[in-house]
């Protein structure tokens, strides 16, 4: 079976909902990898975002950024019209010109109008574990900083998804999860 995720937006109100497809639009669209919104149907309805989880912000301009991890690293797309319609995905660049190799993104707006982003990510000669990162983007997401890690090495931590706000302050709080010790139980 295939299963369609979407939002429903009413008012002030988010549902998030996976529902099984049977051979409909939604379900066609996302077997095919077509990025596409069905709005006769819901509200707001988006499938096949790559990589699964995501995170979305309303860019200064009124377009929507929306990034989340996949195998070949963070992909975004924008979409102009409030989410009726969606660009192609892009590789989202550090400052170097280099894929951002991660997953499990938030996006936030930083007490300074840049965007933030909490993303989960391993080391560099420690392939296994993951840890949180932080990246920001002075240009609304063209390109972000290299990333730096904001958890404690050798530690897994993996942030909970689509979670971390920015308080009145300015401070960053963002929840994870964590594994420590030799047989990676929970912390």
């Amino acid at each position: 079976k295939c299963f369609a995720l979407g939002l429903c937006l009413l008012g002030m109100l988010v549902f998030v909902s996976a529902s099984a497809a049977r051979g409909d639009e939604a379900c066609d669209a996302f077997r095919a990898g077509v990025v596409k919104t069905i709005p006769q149907k819901t509200q707001f309805l988006h499938v096949y975002f790559p990589g699964g989880h995501g995170s979305m912000i309303e860019l200064q301009d009124g377009r929507i950024l929306h990034i989340s991890g996949s195998s070949n690293g963070l992909q975004q797309m924008i979409s102009s019209d409030g989410g009726q319609t969606w660009g192609q995905p892009q590789p989202a660049l550090d400052s170097e010109g280099d894929v951002i190799k991660a997953s499990s993104p938030t996006l936030m707006r930083l007490k300074s109008g840049s965007l933030g982003l909490v993303i989960r990510k391993t080391g560099s000669g420690d392939p296994v574990i993951y840890s949180l990162w932080f990246s920001r983007s002075d240009d609304e997401g063209k390109t972000w900083s290299k990333p730096t890690r904001a958890s404690e090495p050798g530690i897994q931590a993996f942030p909970l998804h689509d979670s971390a706000t920015v308080t009145t302050s300015g401070r960053i709080v963002a929840p994870v999860y964590a594994w420590a010790g030799q047989s990676g139980g929970g912390c």
